[in-house]
């Protein structure tokens, strides 16, 4: 049952907000939850694998295993978690390379498909594995010690206390590959499984340190759920709803109610009382709550927005084919990279999924369903010419790895901009994958990213741009520190 007055309010559900949620709820606060739940991508007769968020690093990564220690989620809930075999493929016109958690099946696959790029990849991936699991210790050792508040915090000085650590100096992740003799193709393999898993333009200019997490994670393979379109979230959600946080099924808040920088009530169109709450925390983009806020702090919600500039989308077409066109050998999923001459981004770097042979009742009998992915321009986002255009440059990259795909093809969507309508039931989603900050924002701890604070002094942000850099592994820690913040502001009860 919903009540009037709540330790903390979540909006917009993400990975982080709802790992803040389940760790706040773990130590017997009250939290709600307010949730618009989505299912999976469907068209005609035919259930679609999302694109949403994969995920990578559940049982190898650095960074969410830990997390996943700290939530205590029960093994029968990562059991729902369904890991591909193989985990991926990297595909290019003259490569298949069979990405395996397992390292000695991955070392066959590089031996056979890149054996003169093979000691250097060795040297590279032992090099970043290190730097990795090192700057990850860091950041989980900073986010424990977030919420030390001294007494200047305490009577309203100053921001809550958050300073994780910098990688430093040193090589960036393309320098680094090239200090250990990497060519051309070794280099364009580890770009592919870079450039769609973590949130910021340029990932190879990133430091080392830093793209080694996703990159790591990413060799662990995909795992995905074969009922939700965001397996993590859902995995989160069920942990949330074990602890009893309290979920309401509502849009976004009609009115925020602030005062002495504070915010103090949520004001929901559907109900008649307002929520009260000690902490509100944002998982979608500050400035969404903008209009529900008066004029001057919808400014500020708006300027904390602009300080990591949303780029890039992703967009993805939906296909239903007969099972006959699809190559031998292909796997469930795959990320289709550029040309030797085209950069590793847009459309030439798509991912592609299939939903597995086995899983019945998402496509008719003989077929599968097939979503293809990637990564476009916002400003693309509302311009049906811009995405017809791409949807052919889409299809036409695809028909290289499928060259016979008009004549088994059975349902082709492609999605528009507007509502959702009997001729569009999977319009376009523009919510942001790709960020992009000024040059002073590389000095921020996040590296370009916003961090958790935002202007009111117990409201915090823990979406897709807290750490882009990191992938979902970012957001779920920027989660952690959400909830020693909260902690720390929350009124002192006797």
């Amino acid at each position: 049952m919903i009540t009037r007055s709540y330790d903390a309010v979540i909006v917009g559900p993400s990975a982080g907000s709802l790992t803040a949620a389940a760790l706040l709820a773990a130590r017997g606060l009250q939290v709600l939850a307010v949730d618009r739940r989505e299912g999976r991508p469907a068209a005609g007769r035919y259930t679609f694998p999302s694109h949403t968020r994969p995920v990578m690093g559940f049982e190898g990564g650095t960074l969410l295993p830990a997390v996943l220690r700290a939530l205590q989620v029960h093994p029968r809930e990562m059991r729902l978690l369904r890991r591909a075999r193989p985990g991926y493929q990297v595909i290019s016109p003259r490569h298949r390379i069979d990405v395996h958690a397992d390292a000695d099946a991955l070392y066959a696959e590089l031996e056979r498909e890149l054996p003169a790029e093979l000691p250097a990849l060795a040297r590279f991936l032992s090099r970043a594995e290190e730097a990795g699991e090192a700057y990850a210790q860091r950041l989980l050792a900073s986010a424990q010690a977030a919420g030390q508040l001294r007494w200047w915090h305490r009577v309203g000085l100053g921001r809550m206390p958050w300073s994780p650590p910098l990688p430093g100096g040193g090589p960036t992740f393309v320098e680094a590959a090239r200090q250990e003799g990497m060519g051309d193709e070794g280099l364009r393999f580890l770009l592919a499984q870079v450039r769609p898993f973590s949130w910021v333009e340029g990932p190879g200019d990133l430091p080392l340190p830093m793209a080694a997490i996703p990159l790591m994670a990413s060799f662990d393979g995909w795992f995905t759920d074969p009922d939700e379109p965001d397996a993590f979230q859902a995995m989160l959600r069920r942990r949330v709803e074990g602890l009893k946080v309290d979920l309401l099924s509502e849009p976004d808040p009609e009115e925020v109610i602030a005062r002495w920088r504070r915010v103090r009530e949520l004001r929901f169109s559907t109900r008649p009382e307002p929520v009260s709450t000690s902490a509100l925390i944002l998982g979608m983009a500050p400035e969404s709550l903008a209009p529900a806020l008066s004029e001057r702090a919808g400014a500020a919600y708006r300027a904390a927005s602009a300080v990591l500039r949303p780029t890039r989308f992703r967009y993805s077409l939906y296909l239903g084919l007969r099972k006959e066109v699809v190559p031998v050998g292909m796997g469930d999923h795959a990320i289709f990279c550029a040309r030797d001459d085209e950069p590793v981004e847009g459309v030439n770097c798509l991912l592609i999924s299939l939903s597995a042979e086995d899983q019945s009742g998402v496509a008719p009998e003989g077929c599968r369903a097939m979503t293809v992915s990637a990564d476009l321009p916002l400003a693309e986002a509302a311009d049906p010419g811009a995405l017809d255009a791409r949807a052919r440059e889409m299809l036409t990259r695809v028909k290289e790895l499928v060259p016979f795909l008009e004549r088994y093809l059975e349902v082709l969507h492609i999605p528009r901009p507007g509502p959702v309508g009997q001729d569009n039931p999977l319009p376009v989603d523009a919510t942001p994958a790709v960020f992009a900050g000024d040059p002073g924002a590389a000095r921020l701890p996040t590296f370009g990213g916003m961090g958790v604070h935002l202007p009111h002094r117990n409201a915090f942000y823990a979406g897709r741009a807290s750490m882009p850099a990191l992938g979902i592994e970012g957001e779920v820690l920027s989660g952690m520190v959400v909830d020693r913040l909260v902690k720390a502001v929350l009124p002192r009860k006797r």
